[in-house]
């Protein structure tokens, strides 16, 4: 299923191509089931038609991050593709896909970039805070679209809603 309406918020492709490539470079030997947990809660996660090297060489996740720019316009969508793509994926992350400070440069630019009060980038930051502490081998969040159906924000499950004392 497409999702073109949703391209204003964030773009998808990226999105897919970025957490394609973080499962194809992980050596966690549970990769496959993990992904299959994340999917059964993320409606844009799958397989892209184009992968990141195919579409514009790049073969590590740390490169992305540097060089993707060189390639596309950085806009808010490519930010938050990227963002939420690196949130989702810590699971299947290694250090070994990053070099040096290539990581925090970026986490430090999409903040400047979206401002702390942007919706994505304060989900972003819950999924990050919320997989550290549970240690990152499950999702804790779903992709749900808003009743107006302008924008898909990844949204605490109830679970969580109860815990921080909002439900």
């Amino acid at each position: 299923m497409e999702w073109k309406s949703y391209e204003e918020w964030l773009y998808i492709t990226l999105y897919r191509q970025m957490t394609n490539l973080i499962y194809k470079l992980s050596s966690n030997e549970e990769k496959y089931k993990i992904y299959m947990q994340l999917k059964e809660n993320d409606m844009f996660l799958e397989k892209p038609k184009v992968d990141m090297e195919t579409a514009y060489g790049l073969h590590y996740p740390g490169e992305v991050l540097e060089r993707i720019g060189e390639h596309l316009t950085l806009t808010k969508q490519t930010y938050r593709a990227l963002g939420l793509a690196l949130a989702r994926m810590m699971p299947l992350q290694e250090t070994c896909m990053f070099n040096g400070t290539q990581k925090n440069l970026f986490w430090k630019k999409m903040k400047q970039i979206l401002g702390e009060k942007d919706l994505f980038l304060i989900s972003i930051n819950y999924i990050c805070e919320e997989k550290e502490r549970i240690g990152g081998n499950r999702p804790c969040m779903r992709i749900h679209l808003s009743e107006q159906k302008k924008c898909c924000l990844p949204c605490p499950s109830f679970r969580m809603m109860k815990h921080c004392g909002k439900a």
